[in-house]
């Protein structure tokens, strides 16, 4: 943990968080280096609330997705109430780069059913999918050509 943020994280533990105090620790989820860390953190911040914002979801998603714990990252997509394009494209670019091909392509045709669009975030990463093991489901990605 970084020098000077133990304290806050301390006090935590006694009383409820404040929005600022997690929002203060999200912008670090980006610079952890250990998983157990950012597990903790995430176990901080949730405590008191019964969502977080869909900014913090989306870098809770990229955190997991850093360390290659897709499932983590999976319940925290899961647990969304909104998504938006961030949201999709995180676990599409999470699944790829941890290999899993043949879920990056399912969750696109997903993201596609429920009307989000292809984009210069995606569209690498729709591609690295369906160059692995996605490819089984081209057929399904006619709509594109």
């Amino acid at each position: 943990m970084r020098k000077g943020s133990r304290e806050p994280y301390s006090a935590m533990h006694y009383k409820q968080p404040s929005p600022e105090i997690c929002g203060f620790f999200q912008k670090g989820f980006s610079q952890i280096t250990r998983e157990e860390v950012g597990k903790a953190l995430h176990a901080v911040c949730v405590k008191g609330w019964t969502q977080l914002s869909i900014f913090h979801t989306n870098t809770l998603i990229n955190m997991y997705s850093k360390f290659g714990n897709m499932r983590y990252a999976k319940q925290v997509f899961d647990r969304m109430p909104d998504r938006n394009e961030a949201s999709w494209n995180n676990m599409i670019s999470g699944y790829v780069k941890a290999g899993l091909h043949v879920e990056a392509a399912r969750l696109f045709l997903e993201m596609w059913g429920q009307g989000f669009e292809l984009n210069g975030y995606n569209i690498p990463s729709l591609l690295t999918a369906l160059a692995g093991r996605g490819a089984c489901f081209l057929k399904d990605f006619k709509f594109i050509v």
